[in-house]
C-alpha cells in the first residue's frame, strides 16, 4: 500500500481534484486540510489536501504500463488550514454555486498566506563575463550575471525591483534576451508567502521589588546619561508587570541596545525572542460591563434561544447525537435551532446575542457574529469586547495582511473563540462552531457577486447544520426569504 492524496488547487488552473503521491518525508504531516505544494505540468502550485487514499496497484495506461503519479513537493504548513467541517462547507459551496472546490477552499484562507507560482532566475553555470575596454560602461548582461552570482537565485519580483534600481527599464526583454543566449536559467517555483510571523525582543525583569529599589537608587545617583536611560528602562518594565517589548521600551525611554545588554549582564533583566501578534483590536478602548436586566420581550426571546443551546448540548453528550426518545436513527435538525429575531433598531437584539455567546462559550464552543458592513465591525466588536475581553477576533477585508494572518492563526489555535466580522468571517477557522449570528440579515451585502459567488446567509445555514450549531438571524425588517421561512415553520 502506498499513500496518495487528492488535492484541490487553490487557483482556477484546474477544477477537478488531482491525485499525488506522498513522499516518505511528508507522510507524518500530510492530512486533510493541509496546504501543500504540487506540480501542475511543469509549474509548482499550491493546493489543499482533501482526502487521503491508500492504493496497492496503480491503474494501467493505454500503453499497458502503470500510469505515473507525481509527488507533492512541499508541506507549506503542518497544521491544517481547513478543518473537516470547513472542507464539507467548501464542497457544498462548490456544488451549490458552480465553482471549483479549490476556489471554495481559497476563500477560507487569508490572502497572502499561501505562496503563488513565480519564476526563479539564476546565473547559468560556467558563464564568463564579456571582455570590454577599460573605463567603458559595464555591460548590463554582465552586471545581471554578477548580481545573480553574488546573491544566488532570485525570485522574479525581487529581481525586477533590483533591475529597476540599476536603471534597466525594459527588464523583461533583457531577461528574455539573456535566456536565449544561455547566460541565465529560469525555473518555475513557489514564491514565499507574502505574510510571515513577526518576532521581537522581549525584556523581562529578573530581580525582586526590594532589589530593584536598591538598583534604581544607585543608578539615580549616577549623573551619566547611560545611567539615567537604564533607570528609566527598569522603571518602564516595572510599570508593565515586569515584561515589555524592547522596541516600545526604547521608544519611550531612549534606552539603547547596549543599555539593555548592560542590564542583562548585571542579571537585572533577561532578553528573549517571542512572536508578536498583530491585533487590529489592540487600540480599541472599552470598559468591561456586566449583563443588564432583560426586558420582557428580550427575556421571551432569550428563553427560546437558551433552550435550543441547552438542547444541542444534551443531544451531543458522549460524542454522539441522541433524541429524547432514544431513537438511534435520530439526526440533529437545524430546524430545531434556527431563529429569526425581529426587533426595531435599539430594541435590544444585541443583548440576546451576547447572552447566547456566553452560553455557547460555557460549553467551550466557538461563535461567529456576522454584520453586513465593514464600517459596523469595530463598534460591534467593542460591544463584545466589553463582555468577553481577550476572547474576541475581528475579521474583514480591510485588515492589513499581517493582522489578518495573525488573527486567523489565533482563531485556529482556539485563543479567540468569538469572531466578529463581515461575510468573510463565516470562514474563520473556529475549531468548534456552536453559534452563528447574522445581524441585519436582510442586507444585500451578505451576497458576494465575484467568483466564487455565494450567499453568506445560505452558507451560514448549511454550516450551522454541519456544525450542530444554533443559528440566529436578526433584523428590524426581515428579508422575504426569512419571513417566508418563519411562516412555513422553518
Amino acid at each position: 500500500m502506498s499513500t496518495y492524496v487528492e488535492v484541490a488547487l487553490l487557483s482556477n488552473a484546474f477544477e477537478k481534484l488531482l491525485t499525488y503521491s506522498v513522499p516518505a518525508e511528508f507522510e507524518a504531516d500530510v492530512r486533510p486540510g493541509v496546504v501543500v505544494g504540487v506540480p501542475l505540468r511543469n509549474t509548482p502550485i499550491a493546493g489543499v489536501v482533501i482526502r487521503l487514499r491508500n492504493i496497492s496497484r496503480l491503474p494501467m495506461g493505454p500503453n499497458g504500463r502503470a500510469i505515473t503519479i507525481k509527488a507533492i513537493t512541499a508541506v507549506l504548513d503542518a497544521q491544517p488550514a481547513l478543518n473537516a467541517r470547513q472542507i464539507e462547507l467548501a464542497r457544498w459551496i462548490a456544488a451549490e454555486y458552480h465553482t471549483s472546490l479549490g476556489r471554495a477552499c481559497a476563500i477560507m484562507i487569508p490572502p497572502g498566506l499561501t505562496p503563488s507560482s513565480s519564476n526563479m532566475y539564476e546565473a547559468a553555470p560556467a558563464v564568463a563575463s564579456s571582455p570590454h575596454p577599460a573605463n567603458a560602461k559595464p555591460n548590463p548582461h554582465d552586471q545581471i550575471v554578477a548580481l545573480l552570482r553574488a546573491r544566488g537565485p532570485m525570485i522574479e519580483a525581487k529581481l525586477r525591483v533590483t533591475l529597476r534600481k540599476m536603471g534597466v527599464a525594459d527588464w523583461q526583454a533583457m531577461l528574455e534576451a539573456m535566456l536565449k543566449k544561455g547566460l541565465i536559467v529560469r525555473n518555475a517555483t513557489l514564491a514565499p508567502p507574502k505574510v510571515k510571523a513577526v518576532r521581537s525582543t522581549l525584556v523581562q525583569l529578573m530581580i525582586s521589588a526590594m532589589t530593584l529599589d536598591i538598583v534604581l537608587s544607585n543608578l539615580d545617583r549616577d549623573d551619566k546619561p547611560a545611567a539615567r536611560r537604564r533607570a528609566a528602562a527598569l522603571r518602564y518594565v516595572q510599570q508593565r508587570n515586569g515584561i515589555a517589548w524592547a522596541d516600545w521600551l526604547s521608544a519611550e525611554t531612549s534606552a539603547t541596545r547596549d543599555d539593555l545588554a548592560w542590564l542583562q549582564a548585571q542579571d537585572y533583566v533577561t532578553l528573549g525572542d517571542a512572536e508578536r501578534w498583530r491585533d487590529p483590536l489592540s487600540d480599541v478602548d472599552f470598559i468591561v460591563k456586566t449583563p443588564p436586566p432583560l426586558t420582557p420581550d428580550q427575556a421571551q426571546a432569550w428563553r427560546a434561544v437558551e433552550t435550543a443551546i441547552e438542547n444541542v448540548k444534551l443531544k451531543m453528550e458522549n460524542g454522539k447525537l441522541k433524541s429524547e426518545n432514544g431513537d438511534p436513527n435520530f439526526s440533529f435538525s437545524i430546524l430545531n435551532s434556527q431563529f429569526l429575531l425581529r426587533g426595531v433598531t435599539g430594541s435590544g437584539k444585541t443583548e440576546v446575542y451576547l447572552r447566547a455567546v456566553a452560553a455557547t462559550l460555557a460549553q467551550k464552543r466557538g461563535v461567529i457574529i456576522l454584520v453586513p458592513e465593514i464600517s459596523l465591525t469595530p463598534q460591534t466588536a467593542r460591544r463584545f469586547l466589553e463582555r468577553f475581553p481577550g476572547k474576541v477576533a475581528l475579521i474583514h477585508s480591510r485588515l492589513k495582511p499581517g493582522e489578518r494572518y495573525d488573527t486567523w492563526r489565533r482563531i485556529r489555535a482556539g485563543e479567540l473563540p468569538v469572531v466578529v466580522g463581515a461575510r468573510s468571517a463565516l470562514f474563520a477557522p473556529v475549531p468548534d462552531v456552536g453559534l452563528i449570528v447574522l445581524d441585519e440579515e436582510h442586507e444585500s451585502s451578505y451576497k458576494q457577486d465575484r467568483s466564487p459567488a455565494y450567499d453568506a446567509r445560505r452558507a451560514a445555514a448549511h454550516y450551522a447544520q454541519l456544525s450542530k450549531a444554533v443559528l440566529i438571524y436578526g433584523s428590524a425588517t426581515p428579508s422575504l426569504e426569512a419571513w417566508h421561512a418563519v411562516n412555513v415553520g422553518r
